[in-house]
């Protein structure tokens, strides 16, 4: 194990004991409003996307930025050759916008959500539900860790990339749990299916 399998296992661990600690009522709005905004942001993030390639120099800017330093061999082997790319660095920057962009959506997603909740607070007031509000609160709690796990490997794949970066990919190497949120990762597969369906 190592650090990324600490981190893990500590997201985790904190994910559990808050969702106990805070019990089931708070838990459903909290793992509830993670998953909206994933839906919301699945939805969304590739018209943002595209915002971004057609209005701003973004594109440009990330290729120039990362023709300075070299993509490391590990990410070609999901380099879709014959959809149309010009070289892997325009792919790498195609799937970096697409990662800004579903972060965007995503939070911005999150704090709607979040200003909902704080309205709606009052009304959703339950008498605590003893053990049973724990018991379920520390499972969604469980729901919650791994979807901000997956989110964040969602996010750090395409950096792991680059060869100033390549330590992250040494690491979901060395990683014993790393694996499962890499091979499983529904997040980055709907990124590299954007990417793929812009050609």
């Amino acid at each position: 194990m190592n650090w990324l399998d600490y981190t893990i296992l500590a997201v985790i661990t904190i994910g559990v004991l808050r969702g106990a600690v805070k019990g089931f009522i708070h838990g459903i709005f909290s793992a509830g409003g993670f998953i909206v905004a994933i839906i919301i942001g699945k939805k969304y993030y590739g018209s943002l996307a595209k915002l971004l390639l057609e209005k701003t120099s973004i594109e440009k800017f990330l290729i120039n930025i990362i023709e300075n330093n070299k993509v490391i061999e590990a990410f070609s082997f999901v380099f879709p050759a014959d959809k149309g790319f010009n070289n892997i660095y325009q792919f790498v920057v195609l799937v970096i916008i697409n990662c800004i962009a579903i972060f965007i959506v995503f939070i911005g997603a999150r704090i709607c959500i979040g200003l909902l909740e704080a309205l709606l607070k009052e009304v959703f007031s339950l008498p605590v539900l003893s053990i049973y509000n724990h018991s379920f609160g520390a499972i969604l709690g469980l729901a919650n860790g791994i979807l901000i796990i997956l989110f964040l490997f969602a996010m750090l794949i395409p950096l792991a990339s680059i060869e100033k970066f390549s330590f992250l990919y040494s690491s979901m190497e060395d990683s014993l749990l790393s694996r499962y949120f890499y091979d499983y990762n529904f997040i980055f597969n709907w990124i590299l299916n954007s990417v793929t369906n812009i050609f």
